[in-house]
């Protein structure tokens, strides 16, 4: 809600959970914005697309990078290409973190 400045979400158990934006860490909030934004991607056809996050981990906490990954892999995502390209900075192995 623009209004009251909110974000309301239904958890995967149904429950109906709201909290103010002021709370949301920065990394939370440019995940936040990433996964609307793809989702408004993706419900749009198209016959061919292309993703690129250009260095979009820098902007990530470590422990929100697994959620990305499982956003850009998951099923809610699944129509929005094939292919789904991540730059990041060459600061630690991400790939192990992704598996770990």
């Amino acid at each position: 809600s623009l209004e009251k400045l909110t974000v309301s979400w239904t958890t995967a158990d149904g429950e109906k959970r709201t909290r103010p934006l002021s709370v949301f860490s920065s990394g939370e909030q440019a995940l936040g914005f990433v996964r609307a934004r793809l989702q408004q991607v993706a419900d749009t056809p198209a016959e061919n697309r292309l993703v690129f996050l250009d260095e979009f981990g820098a902007f990530i906490a470590a422990d929100r990078r697994r959620p990305l990954a499982e956003l850009l892999t998951g099923a809610s995502l699944s129509v929005l290409s094939a292919q789904v390209v991540v730059v990041l900075p060459l600061q630690a192995d991400y790939a192990a973190l992704v598996r770990s």
